[in-house]
């Protein structure tokens, strides 16, 4: 960036904010929004865009995030702690305090782990270790509990922000509730998964989410992936030999991601 300011006082940066493969999978880097816009101004950048996700509703925090950057692209000096904690204790009200626990705690999983993260990486990231993991939930299950009794939108923000943790925690179930058990923690969820699946379901019709990655994933890839394909209705008994016939072979394998950089492009 210092060389490239020595070159041009026009540069325009292209920015992700958002993991292209997990849309919905925790992605902290609220507290390097602004400070990076700062720097960027700094050096001669003239303009940036900053792309999330953009093809569907959802996203880990992601008010938070359009906030800091409107704020910040207005006016990079602005203090981006003062920015968080106004939002976060305006936003979520009563869960507040709670939210920003579960932050915390995604920070350090970064922090502690050294790890890069990039445009796109998988639900079993580094820094989502299990105990980690099960913080954040029983924070996010804590706020949910905060406004339970609260005006509607409280809720329903709440709900919105604790499906990024439950993502992760859906497809590494069984990890993660061995885990619980041998280091005698708090379980923070349902017993059994299809009941949690089900609670995230109702949750992302409702945030209005259409797609869970770049790719196009929807719920109903999800649910496949998590509980196997369901099984096909049987068809009537004059339509059995023309179905047979008809049909071909049925896969249980799901369609692997996308595993090329947007760097490519």
């Amino acid at each position: 960036m210092v060389s490239w300011a020595k070159l041009s006082n026009r540069t325009y940066i292209w920015n992700y904010v958002t993991n292209f493969c997990h849309y919905v999978a925790p992605f902290p880097d609220w507290h390097v929004l602004v400070p990076n816009l700062r720097y960027f101004a700094q050096h001669g950048v003239k303009g940036v865009f900053e792309e999330g996700t953009y093809s569907t509703r959802g996203g880990d925090l992601v008010q938070l995030k359009d906030y800091l950057m409107a704020r910040a692209l207005w006016d990079p000096t602005v203090d981006d702690q003062a920015l968080i904690a106004g939002f976060v204790s305006g936003y979520y009200a009563e869960a507040g305090p709670l939210i920003k626990e579960y932050m915390l705690a995604i920070e350090a999983g970064i922090s502690d782990s050294g790890y890069y993260m990039h445009e796109c990486f998988e639900v079993d990231a580094p820094f989502l270790t299990p105990k980690l993991l099960l913080s954040a939930a029983s924070a996010m299950t804590a706020a949910g509990k905060a406004v339970a009794l609260s005006d509607e939108r409280f809720v329903r923000r709440v709900d919105e922000a604790g499906m990024a943790v439950m993502y992760v925690a859906l497809f590494r179930w069984d990890e993660l509730t061995a885990f619980a058990a041998s280091e005698a923690l708090p379980w923070p969820y349902n017993a059994t998964k299809r009941p949690q699946f089900d609670e995230f379901k109702r949750r992302y019709e409702q945030v209005g989410i259409t797609m869970l990655d770049e790719n196009g994933h929807d719920i109903e890839w999800m649910e496949e992936a998590l509980f196997g394909p369901r099984p096909l209705p049987l068809p009537t008994s004059g339509a059995l030999s023309t179905a047979a016939a008809s049909s071909g072979p049925v896969s249980s394998t799901h369609q692997p991601r996308s595993t090329h950089s947007r760097r490519d492009r």
